[in-house]
């Protein structure tokens, strides 16, 4: 977007799979965090008093984000993992390393989420002496801003070629997508089409084996003739196209 790649493009449009076929599903949006702290090294048996443990800062960090979780919007989510956590169990580690994906419905509850993880990072940091540096990602990646006409046309493509639409059954959360920046800028899809059985969690080990399956392959097939035909209605019909952007500048308020 910052390139300016899609600064005359009329429409976007791709497809993701899933457990189920949507031609509209909602994203979160997303705010990436590192979160490094700093202490002093020492010999964990015969010094450790000459030490300062970045390790006891890091899970001190996840304790209070795990208690910030009861204070935070049902449908925003926190999570992360520890990418370093010291070099060997005889030494106070001195540096821990982490990274966390902090996602909600809209960019301002991001950004309160990223000033809430700022102050719990602090917090842990003064506990245990440490010293702390968080790095966000300086772009956000915004909510899926729907585009139901083309939405439409993207289902009506699936039943041309006899491939069904399943309803959403509430089941699963939401994901992000970079998409969502894309659907800020010009109208945009971003349906799912199923490569696995109900149920299936996505990045699970089972849906990775789903996805070198039959199934998923005509799953796949199938998406990719959608998205050819939806492009082809909006390139011959150019009264889907301005429905399209119509509804895209009406969503704008």
């Amino acid at each position: 977007m910052e390139a300016g790649v899609f600064k005359d493009v009329d429409a976007a449009m791709m497809i993701h799979g899933r457990c189920g076929t949507q031609v509209w599903r909602p994203s979160l949006g997303i705010v990436k965090v590192k979160c490094d702290f700093f202490g002093k090294a020492s010999h964990a048996s015969s010094w450790p008093w000459r030490g300062v443990n970045a390790l006891n800062a890091m899970i001190q960090l996840f304790v209070s984000l795990d208690q910030m979780r009861q204070q935070i919007k049902p449908d925003a989510r926190v999570h992360g993992i520890i990418t370093k956590g010291g070099d060997q169990a005889n030494i106070i580690p001195e540096h821990t390393a982490s990274e966390f994906y902090l996602r909600a419905p809209s960019k301002d509850y991001c950004q309160e989420l990223l000033r809430r993880f700022e102050g719990c990072a602090q917090g842990a940091a003064t506990a245990t002496g440490c010293t702390v540096k968080v790095t966000a990602d300086p772009i956000i990646h915004d909510p899926l801003k729907p585009n139901f006409a083309m939405a439409t046309l993207f289902g009506r493509n699936l039943e041309r070629i006899d491939f069904p639409v399943d309803p959403d059954d509430g089941e699963a959360g939401y994901a992000s997508t970079d998409c969502g920046n894309v659907s800020q800028a010009l109208p945009t899809i971003h349906p799912y089409i199923r490569i696995s059985p109900d149920g299936i969690p996505g990045h699970s080990r089972e849906f990775a084996e789903w996805a070198k399956s039959p199934l998923a392959r005509t799953g796949m097939v199938a998406g990719a003739k959608a998205l050819a035909l939806t492009a082809l209605d909006l390139l011959a019909r150019p009264d889907e196209l301005k429905r399209a952007k119509e509804e895209f500048e009406r969503a704008k308020g």
